[in-house]
């Protein structure tokens, strides 16, 4: 399956959506905020396929941590999830169709069924 960055700064919402990504058999970092998140991936940029990022962080922006991560590994797949209105072209990605929008509040099956559209286009696993 896929190696997934998450990054949730709601505690239960990060252990609930990391559990259940793990029941699905997928490899999950979870991280709660964008400087946690930022140190994992930068030690292991090509080591993740899908990353999972809440855009409102504690410390940061979570447009300006998917922005970084693009810049490094312009191969990952995003997936975005936000109580606010929000357009995927803000992140600037070399291909707009690695990317998906989940708007707060969805279920963990949501979310799944995402990871594994991503996993079935492509080889992130």
């Amino acid at each position: 399956m896929a190696r997934i960055l998450l990054v949730e700064d709601e505690p239960p919402l990060l252990n609930l959506l990391e559990r259940y990504l793990v029941r699905s058999g997928h490899e999950v970092n979870a991280c709660a905020t964008a400087a946690e998140a930022w140190r994992e991936f930068e030690a292991e940029p090509d080591a993740y396929s899908i990353v999972v990022a809440d855009l409102t962080l504690p410390d940061g922006s979570g447009v300006g941590l998917v922005r970084r991560m693009l810049e490094w590994n312009g191969s990952l797949w995003i997936i975005v999830c936000t109580g606010y209105p929000f357009d995927l072209q803000t992140l600037g990605m070399a291909e707009p169709g690695r990317g998906a929008v989940l708007q707060k509040p969805f279920l963990p099956r949501v979310l799944g069924e995402v990871v594994e559209g991503f996993t079935a286009r492509s080889s992130v696993a």
